[in-house]
Parts: C-alpha cells; sequence; structure tokens
C-alpha cells in the first residue's frame, strides 16, 4: 500500500466514523478528529503488516491488546467518577457549602474530590473555601 493509498483510505474511514456519530465532533472536536486519524494510521499499519506476513493472529494479538486498553481506560474513568461522586457539593448557603466524603479515603479519590471542589466553588464566583 502506497502512502497515497494509506491516507485516503484512513480519510475515508474517519469521515465515516465522524458521519455516523456525529456527537464526536461537538464532544471533541478537531482535536478528537486528529486522534482518531493517528489511531486508524496504526490499525491500518498492523493490519497491513499482518497482511504482508500473511498472520491474522498477529491482527487478533493487536485488537486483544487495544481491547484490553480500552478497557482499562473505562475502568479508570469509572473509577474517577466514583470518586467525584462519593464528595457531592451541596449548597447550604450563598456562602457555604457542605462536602460529606463516603467511603475509603485514598490519594486518588482525594486527587478527584479537590479537582472536582475546585471547579465547583469556582462557578460560585471568589468566595474561600475551607476543607
Amino acid at each position: 500500500m502506497n502512502p497515497n493509498e494509506r491516507d485516503a483510505l484512513v480519510d475515508q474511514v474517519v469521515t465515516e466514523i465522524y458521519d455516523a456519530y456525529p456527537w464526536l465532533w461537538a464532544e471533541f472536536g478537531q482535536h478528537g478528529r486528529e486522534r482518531t486519524k493517528e489511531d486508524n494510521y496504526h490499525h491500518i499499519d498492523h493490519l497491513y503488516t499482518a497482511y504482508e506476513m500473511k498472520s491474522a493472529d498477529f491482527f487478533l494479538d493487536y485488537t486483544l491488546w487495544l481491547q484490553n486498553v480500552e478497557e482499562k481506560e473505562k475502568l479508570e474513568e469509572a473509577i474517577e467518577q466514583n470518586n467525584r461522586l462519593s464528595a457531592p457539593f451541596i449548597e447550604l448557603t450563598k456562602d457555604t457549602a457542605l462536602v460529606p466524603l463516603f467511603g475509603d479515603l485514598t490519594s486518588d479519590k482525594m486527587q478527584a474530590v479537590e479537582d472536582y471542589l475546585l471547579k465547583a466553588s469556582q462557578k460560585r464566583g471568589d468566595r474561600p473555601i475551607v476543607i
């Protein structure tokens, strides 16, 4: 496969992905499209290498590895979301909020909570934060 064919194939695949899932553009913008393009170059390269090697196992191993990466990312995202949800920002008055912490206090949870609290408090304006 020459570079022009490769580029055309990746462009076609990325266009089809963004046509099929228009919300991707709204959520990830041009940066997301570029990352999708990068990912698809990797996919095409592995598929072509498997073709040249006449080895379906090579590509299957790659797809299994991708699945593991995606599952790990989803799990990490779920843990981070759980950490954020375990510390709800409850506004009591215009100057006071309550943040009860649920579950074990780990450094990951505290980091997620800290980021979440800073964003929540910034939405309320320039008020002091006492932790």
